[in-house]
């Protein structure tokens, strides 16, 4: 009634398990067209059309904490999960930017619904199998440059500098070798948490 929360946005809730990867929906207009993202937020709008070959899909608008966003879910991946779109469902959603008419939308090619007490091993699980992880499970994308909004790869550092390269936006890219310690990982993990 009064289009805003009075008591805790429901998404709060989820929004501490998410990884970097999951992008606010406010920083979406920061990206270009055709980029591969996840974004999530609370269902708070449906509507069912039918297409031309008379099958339905569906028109979600989700809300994050930062805002709004308009989603498309294509027969295929309506019919794969249906119970999931309705309203007040929080989800996490990977798809292709797209901003026709120059209103931006989320072609959703993957969704899982979050529930509290789940939410932090289904986004790990979701990211992981979207993204892959090198050994033939999930779908790898050919194009880095074009997943997760990244304006362009990092360019590669010369021999002579740190494997690391900062940009000019203020980005921080660190390249991790496939076969890394583990430990190594987790104090690389403590250090950037701690500062």
């Amino acid at each position: 009634l009064l289009g805003l929360y009075i008591s805790e946005h429901p998404f709060s809730e989820v929004k501490k398990f998410l990884t970097p990867a999951v992008l606010p929906i406010t920083r979406l207009n920061e990206h270009k067209s055709d980029y591969q993202v996840f974004v999530g937020g609370v269902i708070t709008k449906l509507q069912k059309i039918i297409t031309r070959s008379g099958e339905p899909m569906l028109f979600v608008k989700i809300e994050d904490t930062t805002g709004p966003l308009e989603i498309l879910v294509f027969p295929s991946l309506l019919k794969e999960n249906s119970l999931i779109w309705q309203a007040g469902k929080v989800v996490l959603c990977q798809g292709k930017l797209s901003d026709k008419d120059q209103d931006l939308k989320l072609l959703c090619n993957r969704a899982v619904e979050l529930i509290v007490e789940t939410a932090d091993e289904a986004i790990k699980k979701f990211i992981q199998a979207t993204v892959g992880n090198g050994n033939g499970s999930g779908k790898t994308y050919g194009e880095p440059k074009k997943f997760f909004g990244s304006p362009k790869p990092p360019a590669p550092a010369p021999a002579s500098r740190s494997k690391h390269l900062i940009l000019k936006d203020g980005s921080l890219y660190i390249n991790i070798n496939g076969s890394a310690n583990p430990a190594i990982l987790e104090k690389l993990k403590l250090a950037l948490e701690k500062n």
